[in-house]
């Protein structure tokens, strides 16, 4: 048995109080696990610190560094705090494999599933290395700043709407809601804003479907992203609601 929290989700970047359900989980011995495979390293920026959890309440955390720290796929962190557990699980060593530890080194294949792997570690000492920690954090901030002009911008005008605007994280999911429609209506005219804004090919955004309907999903994370990009994003984004809304009409 364990719990999972979730610092950062897949559709909205919701955070999940991991502090007070780690108090819960010692109370009855409970393993905690944080999922923190997006929102994990965006402690790093300041403006984003205090919003997201301290991470070692957890027993063991997961966090991605191809989806924040520049890495291409794939470069996933396992940290545990009682690495036995996991030895323990996963170890099954033949004769063959049996091998001398020496100086503290670590055999991985006791680890997971995998025996074999690539040195998925090297591109991210690489990052590390070219950027230094600060010159990650200042990417991450930078990321953050660019979302904050989206929500600026929607917050600036009637029709449309943050519909995660807790999150801390550069994830922005817009939703545009004229008056006098429905649920269905509206689901579908962003549906098609959606659809008109990729044909385009200028822009490409994602989507969701959260409580109040379908959203379209803006995840800011490129290093060449720029302020005039986010802007051109939002007048593709403007543009399509009016055609759409026009020609629904």
């Amino acid at each position: 048995m364990a719990v999972v929290a979730n610092i950062g989700t897949t559709s909205t970047g919701a955070v999940d109080p991991l502090e007070q359900i780690a108090e819960v989980c010692a109370q009855h011995g409970v393993w905690l696990h944080a999922d923190a495979a997006y929102g994990g390293f965006w402690r790093m920026a300041d403006g984003v610190r205090p919003h997201v959890p301290d991470l070692s309440a957890a027993d063991s955390l997961v966090a991605n560094p191809h989806k924040v720290l520049l890495c291409p796929m794939e470069a996933s962190a396992l940290f545990c705090r009682h690495p036995d557990a996991l030895t323990n699980t996963f170890r099954l060593v033949p004769e063959y494999l049996t091998t001398r530890h020496e100086n503290g080194s670590v055999d991985f294949m006791n680890y997971s599933l995998q025996l074999g792997r690539q040195f998925r570690a090297l591109k991210l000492w690489w990052i590390i290395k070219s950027f230094g920690v600060r010159g990650i954090a200042e990417r991450l901030t930078a990321a953050v700043d660019l979302a904050d002009r989206l929500r600026k911008a929607a917050g600036n005008s009637s029709h449309w709407k943050v519909e995660n605007p807790d999150t801390p994280f550069p994830l922005v999911c817009l939703r545009y809601a004229p008056p006098g429609l429905t649920q269905e209506q509206t689901d579908a005219l962003n549906q098609r804003i959606h659809q008109r804004v990729n044909t385009a090919g200028r822009s490409y955004v994602s989507h969701t479907v959260v409580e109040c309907g379908y959203v379209i999903r803006v995840s800011i994370g490129n290093i060449h992203t720029l302020a005039e990009d986010i802007d051109v994003l939002w007048r593709e984004l403007s543009a399509a609601a009016a055609a759409e809304e026009g020609s629904a009409s």
